[in-house]
């Protein structure tokens, strides 16, 4: 029992030491086919707190934001992956995609079957040697295996082998998600946020993350 007891106290440590203090996260959609998550700094946040949920100022909330990731369910079985549509998170980008893993209802994840850009491309390169994953095969004949569970929309390019597979979470990353979703009931309850204040923060924060997305994928690309 002791044992146990130190393994799961061990686990929570190495989880909670992936999050930095300064961080929060909110979920700011969580439809059935598709969720996604924003990473923001907590003193950004409260400089700007009443401004954002007292006066509409939505602009504000995106100084405030270090990650997002939106993830969707695929149009074809994939093996049950989700596909990563958008991130960005300069400097965060494991925390980044740690939220996608934790937010996946199968916990797997691929890339996004359009395209890629070159700093993702590197992340699933990387995924390719840290993470257990299964080969994806084609909707379109010739089929490598029979069942149509694992069939999906494939790059089918040399070099590239590594975007046709589904990648699996590590464990690690619904701890982290659970840290930076406490840290954002922190921030709520040290400043005694009503409900719609909260709401307005998380729209705010909603609102301002295509922005976000789009200014900092420019910057990485």
């Amino acid at each position: 029992m002791q044992a146990l007891t130190e393994k799961i106290l061990r686990r929570l440590l190495r989880e909670s030491s992936l999050v930095p203090g300064h961080l929060a996260a909110v979920q700011t959609v969580n439809a059935p086919a598709r969720k996604e998550a924003v990473i923001y700094d907590i003193d950004e946040v409260e400089q700007w707190l009443q401004i954002i949920t007292q006066e509409g100022g939505s602009s504000y909330a995106l100084e405030a934001m270090r990650g997002f990731i939106s993830i969707r369910k695929p149009a074809h079985p994939c093996d049950d992956a989700w596909e990563v549509i958008m991130s960005v998170g300069p400097g965060y980008g494991k925390l980044v995609y740690g939220m996608a893993y934790a937010m996946s209802p199968t916990g797997k994840l691929i890339s996004d079957r359009a395209s890629v850009s070159d700093d993702a491309q590197r992340g699933w390169q990387r995924a390719e040697k840290e993470r257990v994953s299964t080969e994806l095969d084609s909707i379109t004949p010739p089929h490598k295996t029979p069942p149509k569970d694992d069939d999906c929309r494939l790059y089918n390019q040399p070099g590239r082998e590594f975007l046709d597979r589904a990648y699996k979470a590590q464990g690690w990353e619904a701890g982290a998600l659970k840290t930076l979703k406490a840290n954002h009931n922190k921030l709520v309850r040290r400043n005694g946020l009503t409900h719609k204040e909260e709401y307005d923060l998380i729209e705010a924060l909603g609102t301002q993350s295509v922005i976000f997305f789009n200014k900092n994928y420019e910057q990485e690309s």
